[in-house]
């Protein structure tokens, strides 16, 4: 069985589609096919997703930390350059910035910590960035408190490219922030992978 769905309505969009398949050919009911589905663009367009995020398990609010992003074009069009954004969240759904939003107002469950140029990207490339210096500190409805949180990687988060999928430029990883430094060293606990599990949704894009 097959499900599917326009990306958006706009006349400017109609061209690119997401569709909701399942995995196998091998499906016996229509129940089998919803819980096997996936979702893939098409479309004559770039999709860029973060497909791996390592950093710290845990740091000191205020201090500066290290992490290494994996961005990968898996559209069918080459991508302009970007940028992918770092934040600490409070949940695994990323925002994107609030200037692109008519009338919005910066997520109070998140605060960006910096970011990092992505060159344009052919289908199928993947680049690695290693970037320091990222500010460690608390989203507004933290108000303040320390505890598990998630370091968070969102490529073209200003919503600057128009692509076969808008909800999967996301990626989380777990991160505790506390107040105190322990043990002295620089504030930052040895990095893990991010899970490997699907990208995240992002909110505001398109379906």
């Amino acid at each position: 069985m097959l499900y599917s769905m326009p990306r958006s309505s706009s006349s400017q969009r109609e061209s690119s589609l997401a569709y909701w398949l399942p995995r196998s050919e091998e499906c016996s009911s229509s129940a089998w096919a919803v819980e096997h589905r996936h979702l893939i663009g098409i479309g004559a367009r770039p999709d860029l997703v973060v497909s791996s995020l390592t950093g710290p398990v845990s740091a000191i609010s205020g201090s500066r930390i290290s992490a290494t992003v994996r961005v990968c074009n898996q559209g069918t069009t080459a991508s302009a350059s970007s940028t992918v954004t770092f934040v600490v969240s409070l949940d695994t759904s990323l925002a994107p910035e609030a200037p692109v939003l008519p009338g919005g107002v910066p997520p109070l469950d998140q605060v960006p910590m910096g970011g990092a140029n992505i060159p344009s990207l052919a289908p199928g490339a993947c680049i690695t960035q290693s970037v320091t210096n990222l500010q460690v500190s608390l989203p507004p409805d933290a108000q303040g408190a320390p505890g598990a949180r998630f370091l968070g990687a969102y490529v073209d988060s200003s919503l600057a490219q128009q692509e076969l999928r808008e909800d999967n430029n996301t990626r989380t990883t777990p991160l505790t922030v506390t107040n105190q430094r322990e043990g002295g060293g620089d504030g930052a606990v040895e990095p893990v992978p991010s899970p490997p599990s699907a990208p995240q949704r992002r909110l505001g894009g398109g379906a």
